[in-house]
This record gives C-alpha cells, sequence and structure tokens, in this order.
C-alpha cells in the first residue's frame, strides 16, 4: 500500500471511529450526499455488528416520508429474540423538518413543520433516546444538503437546511458528515481502492480519474475496479496507467450517462430504454448502483438549473454550487431537464431514484427493470 493510501485508510478509520467503540450509539446522522461514504458506513456497520444471518431480522431499511418516525420509535422499542442487534436505517430525514405543519402547542411554539406527520418531533425522538433500547440503533440520512470541501463555498440553502439539522438533531445523534473531501484525500482514496482491488495505480492515472469525475469517489470507485480487471496481465499483476484511464474509463463515461440523459432531456422514451439496454449489455448489473448517484444528481442540478432560472451553460457554471456543477458533456442536457420538465417531475424521479436505490439492495429480481420503468413513468 502507497503512503497516501496509508494516509487516507487512517483518515477513513478516523471518520469511521463512532463504529469502533464497545457498542453502538443509539442514534447516528450522516449529514451529506457524498455516497461513497454513505456505503462505506454501511458496510462497516453491518459487518461488524450484523452477521449475514441476522440480516433478515436486524436490519429495516426505512423511508421517513412513507413511514412516521413514531412507528419506528415504537418498533425500536422492542427487543428481537432472533437478532440481539436491530438497526434501523432511515432515509430522508429531511421529511422531519418538512411539510406537514406544527404539533398543537402553548401560544408561539415553533415547533418544526414536520412534527404533525411525525408527532411531537423531535420531542418524542429526545424521550426516546434518553432511555434508549440498548440493542437497538437508528440511523438517520440527511443527504439532501451537499457538503463541498471548502464550507465557504456552502450555498446559502443548504446553510439554512444544515442549521436546522443541526439544531434538531446534532444535539440528539452522533454526528458523521458525508461531504465532499479535499483533492488530496480523494487521490489516498483512490490509491486504495486500487490496492483493495489488487492493483497499483499512479499519479498521473489518479489525476486523471479525479479530472474525469470532477473528484466524485462514488464514480470513481466503480471504474477503479473495472479498470483493475483490465490492467491485469498473465502473471496476475495489474497497474491501471494514466492512457487506461483515459482511453477505457472516458469511453465509459462517454456512452452511459450522457446518453441517457440526453435522450430523457428530449423525452425520446425508445432511445433512453436503448441506452439502458447498451449500459447493461457492456457493464451489467454493475451498473446500477452507479447509475442511481449518477441520476440523481443531474436531477438535483436540473432542479437548482429550473429554481435559479438559469439559461445558458456560463451562468449554470457561475450559480451552480461547488459540487454540483456539471462536467461539459452533460451541462446541455441538464439545462433542458431544467427548462423542460416541471419540479414536480424532477422531485418524483429523485424519489423514485430514492427506493430503486433501497431495491438495489435488497436484491431485486432485475435491476434494469427498475431503470426501465423510471423511464417509462418519467418520459
Amino acid at each position: 500500500m502507497t503512503a497516501a493510501s496509508a494516509q487516507i485508510s487512517t483518515a477513513l478509520e478516523r471518520w469511521l471511529a463512532p463504529l469502533a467503540g464497545p457498542r453502538l450509539a443509539p442514534a447516528y446522522l450522516l449529514l451529506g450526499d457524498n455516497r461513497f461514504l454513505q456505503d462505506r458506513f454501511r458496510q462497516r456497520l453491518l459487518a461488524r455488528w450484523l452477521p449475514e444471518e441476522q440480516r433478515a431480522y436486524g436490519w429495516f431499511d426505512e423511508d421517513l416520508a412513507r413511514e412516521p418516525l413514531d412507528a419506528i420509535l415504537d418498533r425500536a422499542r422492542n427487543r428481537s429474540l432472533m437478532a440481539p442487534v436491530q438497526i434501523f436505517y432511515l432515509r430522508n430525514a429531511k421529511e422531519l423538518l418538512g411539510r406537514g405543519g406544527s404539533s398543537p402547542g402553548s401560544e408561539g411554539d415553533a415547533r418544526p413543520r414536520g412534527a404533525k406527520r411525525h408527532g411531537n418531533f423531535p420531542d418524542n425522538l429526545a424521550d426516546y433516546l434518553r432511555d434508549p433500547n440498548p440493542g437497538a440503533t437508528l440511523v438517520l440520512v440527511a443527504d439532501h444538503l451537499h457538503l463541498p470541501a471548502d464550507r465557504r463555498r456552502l450555498g446559502f440553502e443548504d446553510k439554512t437546511k444544515l442549521a436546522r439539522m443541526e439544531e434538531t438533531l446534532g444535539g440528539l445523534c452522533t454526528v458523521l458528515e458525508c461531504g465532499q473531501w479535499n483533492p488530496a484525500d480523494c487521490a489516498g482514496v483512490v490509491a486504495e481502492l486500487a490496492a483493495e482491488a489488487g492493483a497499483e495505480i499512479g499519479k498521473d492515472a489518479i489525476d486523471s480519474l479525479l479530472e474525469l469525475f470532477d473528484g466524485d469517489l462514488g464514480l470513481i470507485a466503480p471504474e477503479v475496479e473495472k479498470l483493475s480487471l483490465q490492467a491485469r496481465t498473465g502473471d496476475g499483476r495489474a497497474r491501471i496507467a494514466a492512457s487506461l484511464v483515459r482511453t477505457s474509463a472516458a469511453a465509459n463515461r462517454q456512452r452511459s450517462l450522457p446518453d441517457l440523459l440526453g435522450a430523457m432531456a428530449q423525452k425520446n422514451r425508445k432511445l433512453a430504454l436503448e441506452t439502458l439496454a447498451a449500459i447493461w449489455r457492456e457493464e451489467g448489473d454493475a451498473a446500477a448502483i452507479p447509475l442511481v448517484y449518477q441520476l440523481a444528481r443531474a436531477l438535483k442540478m436540473a432542479l437548482l438549473v429550473q429554481e435559479e432560472r438559469i439559461l445558458d451553460r456560463g451562468d449554470m457554471y457561475r450559480r451552480l454550487p461547488e459540487g454540483l456543477k456539471p462536467a461539459t458533456i452533460m451541462a446541455d442536457s441538464i439545462l433542458l431537464i431544467g427548462q423542460r420538465w416541471s419540479a414536480e417531475q424532477m422531485r418524483q424521479g429523485l424519489m423514485q431514484l430514492n427506493q430503486i436505490d433501497a431495491d438495489l439492495r435488497s436484491s431485486p429480481i432485475a435491476s434494469e427493470l427498475l431503470f426501465e420503468q423510471l423511464v417509462l413513468q418519467l418520459i
């Protein structure tokens, strides 16, 4: 393992330190939209605390947009005879602060707007956490926030959302920020990913990957795995060269998301379905998780384009927040979606992608079918 890899491994372990103790905290808050870090947290949580044979009884993937918090807390209070550890993975934590109106209270009682839907929030959650079930853990996922590596670049809207999350949940949960990391740390992660795949990777190749995928580790991770297989020689050794990154990874990106986004932007259902079929012929089910992340990110950009009334590419690059600026090849499609689709249509797409993500992790019958249904419902 390279020095950079060892350094970032320490950083990752430091970030995952809340899972290293003799027992789990009663509640964690994953704050930010960095899918790579969310997945690392999830993997470590399962590997250390919930053996495969107990997961059917101990792992609960819930959506707060559909399930009231009080109902989940009632289930968390009851110990399981089948699994000594129960983990409730709660997506859409933003719903706790969303629409729904305040619960009744004294005059001037300013409770979060999601209180009505989720009971007397946050008091109900605070009451549970004062005497939690020691065998149950809540993981609240607030991935509606984009946290750039340089917090000075945090947009005003995200600053407001972050303050509300910290005010209501920050004092109740163990918080792990799932924000973007700086380029040096990202480079170390890429080196470690290559080492995990049994390959070496040079600085030029790392720099090429970071440039090609805008430092997005959620997109880079599956590419490193594919590149390590392509680089393997007859003696079993593999070294990922910058030339391979430029020819192979760039080609994969060229024929996948931009083509699919272009077809969706033009509302060309036939072409979108043909593009999905081509992606699955070339990459198989391995394309599914990265595609969820890529499409969700693109729709978030398109929503901002519409909300900010952005009219051209130059304006988009000036006004979109750091970390939410598309690659050049996708810019026109994202502009078109932002201008042609309704906000309701884009939000529906984001909700469906969130459900697809949950379904993919529950071993669906056919992952390609989930994306075909998404296309058919949206365009």
